[in-house]
């Protein structure tokens, strides 16, 4: 899918910060991969998938929010003012507003124009990339290797080949070193749900854990995504994806929330994202059926944790106004939304239940004894038993 990938050089011979290193000579695919020194010693890049980077910067909200990679390029279009540093690359995505730069995800810009780049942190899938090396002397520029400001994190993008073997290779004087990875088009079947239980007593927390790689977005910090869980067709949300909608901690960015009271205000960071436009399958959609028998007395029960806030009393999102019908991409309380926090950057595993230990489903506290509800990720459904 879109995931980005960080490559990171850790050479003894090319750590020095302050005086004048040779950039390590870094390929994907036999195409150059432009490496940048931060103040840690070691050199960073990061890559993905040229098509499904743009498929899914299309599907951002506002600026910032969702998965947004920022702003793209033509590779050729950075020659003239970025000393052709992505030259070799299918093109490139920046964190802030540069000339000619594409926001919208419906193809690369005309960045010929561009002599700078505006510091906007527009890019929300390398949330926590290091800090470049500062320019020292005359012999040291930034990162080493005298980048622009604000020019890093940059997304190199390349096309690969669906099932194919993307190489990675680090062309090091007295020896290559090599990680090949596989480009798949079939990831859900490396995706699953587990519960830390199949049977509970009234009032217990359900704590779940999915792991699904394919979810793991950015590298560098905690992924985090919110699923509106409810498939009945009698309402008109149904099921929908949300990437960042909260960071790892729970908290949203004020510009994310609209104002109370506004007449068709609609989070833009609350747009559900069409996951099968991203390579996704039968994974990246969370259903919960909270009573299967139809007995009228759900068996479970959505609460709030440090890892979400939803407002329950107005039936809608964050302080988005209150609406008889659900408007387009708004999430609402009565959706069925819970949030999966990666468990640490790059782990690929996602779990319900924040760092207080406190879980987002709970077994109602009226369930009826011998009743079941089920959930289901990736089309394989596991029952919760009261």
């Amino acid at each position: 899918g879109p995931m980005v990938i960080e490559v990171l050089i850790n050479d003894p011979d090319l750590k020095e910060i302050d005086e004048r290193e040779t950039e390590p000579d870094v390929t994907v695919n036999g195409q150059i991969l432009r490496m940048v020194q931060a103040t840690d010693g070691n050199w960073y890049a990061y890559f993905a998938e040229a098509g499904l980077a743009l498929a899914a910067d299309g599907t951002a909200g506002a600026p910032g929010t969702g998965l947004d990679f920022g702003q793209s390029c033509t590779a050729a279009s950075t020659n003239d003012n970025f000393n052709r540093r992505y030259s070799d690359t299918d093109g490139v995505f920046f964190s802030g507003t540069i000339a000619g730069g594409n926001a919208d995800g419906s193809g690369l810009g005309d960045c010929s124009s561009a002599t700078t780049i505006t510091d906007d942190g527009f890019m929300n899938v390398v949330r926590e990339a290091k800090t470049p090396t500062q320019p020292s002397g005359a012999n040291v520029g930034l990162g080493q290797i005298g980048i622009s400001a604000n020019e890093f994190p940059a997304i190199q993008l390349y096309d690969f080949t669906v099932d194919g073997t993307v190489e990675v290779k680090y062309n090091k004087g007295g020896g290559q070193q090599q990680i090949d990875l596989v480009y798949l088009d079939d990831a859900d079947s490396y995706a699953d749900l587990s519960l830390d239980r199949t049977s509970y007593p009234r009032g217990a927390a359900v704590h779940m854990v999915i792991t699904d790689l394919q979810l793991n977005i950015d590298p560098t910090d905690e992924d985090s995504w919110t699923f509106g869980t409810n498939n009945d067709e009698t309402e008109s949300d149904g099921t929908s994806t949300h990437y960042q909608l909260f960071n790892e901690n729970g908290d949203v960015d004020s510009s994310r929330a609209t104002a109370p009271g506004a007449s068709d205000a609609i989070p833009d960071s609350a747009r559900p994202i069409n996951m099968r436009l991203l390579n996704f399958d039968d994974n990246g959609v969370l259903i919960i059926d909270r009573d299967t028998q139809n007995t009228q007395v759900d068996v479970l029960t959505l609460v709030d944790n440090e890892d979400q806030e939803i407002d329950d009393s107005s039936g809608t999102y964050l302080g988005a106004a209150s609406s008889t019908s659900p408007q387009d991409g708004q999430l609402l309380a009565h959706s069925g939304p819970v949030t999966f926090v990666e468990t640490q950057s790059n782990s690929g595993i996602f779990k319900n239940t924040d760092e207080g230990d406190i879980a987002n489903v709970m077994i109602a506290d009226d369930a009826l004894r011998g009743t079941t509800a089920t959930i289901d990720y990736n089309d394989s459904a596991v029952s919760v038993l009261v």
